[in-house]
């Protein structure tokens, strides 16, 4: 069950349609990333694999595959960027969702993802105890007319709970959180 609601979050929250070709930049062991592999495949999305990853190879395969989503840390996302500085790849603009987790990239990175790669930065924050989504941030309406820095700086904190998730901080400073899919007593 927790596995079927973290996928359905998954797939409301980012949009995900059967137009979506996903490229797989988690390791295959990754447990946590799985709700997005559950969403995609559910919504009959494409699924291209990468078996290591490499800045290069990931923009060669966005743009040869016609990529929308990717996954993955700061460090993932600091390749592709790295890799985006030799002219003689390709950079595909526009359509690509980055999601972002696993610790909060710099604001830097996350405004050259939208600057240089035209891409959506989308920053998630979840636990295996909690199936793993707790909060997303992603781009909203209101800050359309903020500058690059401006929206980075936005996109830099965890976001806002998930759907079906509560959360609230207590006197100690402890992040409480409570939904259908958290692990009880957690």
């Amino acid at each position: 069950r927790n596995l079927w609601v973290n996928a359905a979050i998954f797939g409301w929250q980012l949009g995900i349609n059967d137009r979506d070709v996903y490229l797989h930049t988690l390791p295959q062991f990754h447990a946590n990333g799985w709700g997005i592999v559950f969403a995609v495949t559910a919504m009959g999305g494409q699924h291209i694999i990468l078996r290591k990853v490499d800045g290069a190879e990931i923009l060669r395969r966005i743009d040869h595959f016609g990529v929308s989503l990717l996954c993955g840390a700061p460090a993932v996302a600091n390749m592709v960027l790295d890799a985006s500085s030799d002219a003689s790849l390709p950079t595909s603009r526009g359509q690509v969702r980055m999601v972002v987790a696993g610790a909060p990239p710099p604001t830097k990175t996350i405004e050259r993802i939208e600057t240089d790669l035209g891409w959506e930065f989308i920053q998630i924050y979840g636990l295996t105890e909690t199936s793993p989504l707790l909060t997303m941030n992603r781009n909203r309406a209101e800050w359309d007319d903020l500058s690059s820095s401006e929206r980075a700086a936005k996109l830099s904190a965890a976001g806002a709970p998930s759907l079906g998730v509560e959360m609230s901080i207590d006197a100690e400073g402890e992040v409480l959180a409570r939904g259908s899919v958290i692990m009880s007593g957690y």
